[in-house]
């Protein structure tokens, strides 16, 4: 989760804001997902899921879920496997300070909020539990298992309903056949398990699924790479370098990298493996995706402008 380093108010141009100063991260899974045309491969999603359920058992431990988990709240990290979620807005608390389960209302208060991620039990309008939160991110892996073909609605009046009569039919064993064997015992476990049935123990026993399917897959966990960051090692090995004319030592090769006309200078980078010219090149390439989900606009053009920040921190200014 991210780190809050400051905050607090500051008055410009007669305007009162609250700023909120947290850790600098990379772009999100959504974003990711569009930067490699919408494949992951198989052990980049179990890592996926590895750390969600990590970042969700530290979560459900404090009797909290976050009821809105989708691709473009996990946020990335260059240079970690660790992911981190974000937009804590429409969190609740399952549980009253006595370690009892909160009860059952009539509406779902974030109705509104609905996607296709959502899990059926927010659809029914029921109270929010660790479940949702684990059920959404399965809804998340197949997402990215059926290269973004998931829950797709033509009627848009009509959307969240139609979405809700097919998480209703769905049957885990017909929807997740031509997928590994562990996502079905992934949605199995899910579905099967009471909303009040949740001690830490299950979160490894969902984590050791995906374990063994990279054990299978002979896939090193402490020495894996998601795959949006071979791709970017992948051009960088193919772009030419520019050499100086003006350099004697023939020894070294310098690149001469040009930012985008918004940001000032040029900046020289020796050697094509320095990984900070990785970094700058994959948020260039990221930043130029287009965005054709009307609803995320706002949010990603937010995102994009973040990643050209030079400093280490993001400054999120809310009006007050």
């Amino acid at each position: 989760m991210p780190t809050l380093q400051t905050s607090g108010d500051v008055r410009l141009q007669n305007t009162n804001y609250y700023y909120q100063v947290f850790d600098k991260y990379g772009p999100s899974l959504k974003l990711c997902f569009q930067f490699v045309n919408h494949e992951f491969t198989l052990p980049t999603i179990c890592m996926i899921a590895i750390q969600t359920l990590t970042i969700l058992e530290k979560l459900h431990s404090q009797s909290i879920v976050h009821c809105n988990l989708r691709p473009k709240k996990i946020l990335t990290q260059l240079g970690k496997h660790d992911l981190v979620l974000i937009d804590f807005q429409h969190s609740t608390k399952y549980k009253h300070k006595n370690g009892k389960f909160i009860g059952y209302p009539s509406k779902f208060s974030n109705l509104n909020k609905l996607t296709k991620y959502s899990s059926l039990n927010q659809h029914l309008g029921l109270t929010a539990s660790p479940k949702d939160d684990l059920e959404s991110l399965g809804f998340i892996l197949m997402y990215f298992l059926k290269k973004g073909d998931l829950f797709k609605i033509k009627e848009h009046g009509s959307k969240i309903k139609k979405m809700e009569e097919q998480k209703l039919r769905m049957i885990p064993e017909k929807y997740c056949k031509d997928m590994p064997i562990e996502i079905l015992q992934y949605f199995q476990f899910i579905r099967m398990t009471n909303v009040q049935q949740y001690p830490l123990g299950d979160y490894e026993f969902l984590k050791k699924l995906f374990r063994n399917l990279l054990q299978q897959l002979n896939v090193n966990e402490k020495d894996f790479q998601y795959d949006w960051i071979k791709k970017m090692n992948l051009q960088q090995q193919f772009q030419q370098p520019q050499k100086e004319s003006t350099c004697q030592d023939q020894t070294q090769t310098k690149i001469v990298i040009h930012q985008p006309q918004n940001l000032e200078g040029i900046q020289e980078v020796q050697t094509e493996q320095e990984r900070s010219s990785i970094k700058r090149e994959f948020y260039r390439q990221i930043s130029s995706l287009c965005i054709s989900d009307e609803e995320d606009k706002q949010f990603e053009s937010v995102s994009t402008k973040m990643l050209h920040l030079p400093n280490m921190f993001d400054l999120i200014k809310l009006k007050s």
